[in-house]
């Protein structure tokens, strides 16, 4: 599956994820990508933090 991440800076990224990965597996995907330790990450979605 793929997904839209925005970043603060307001870029966006694209990740390939499975439907069965945790939030901390797409945290490490979003460090992969962009460098970003997991715990300075904030995934939100409609509103809320995940």
């Amino acid at each position: 599956m793929l997904i839209k991440v925005r970043t603060l800076t307001g870029k966006e990224i694209e990740l390939d994820i499975d439907l069965e990965f945790k939030i901390s597996q797409i945290k490490e995907k979003v460090e992969e990508k962009e460098g970003i330790p997991p715990v300075q990450q904030r995934l939100i979605h409609g509103g809320k933090q995940m």
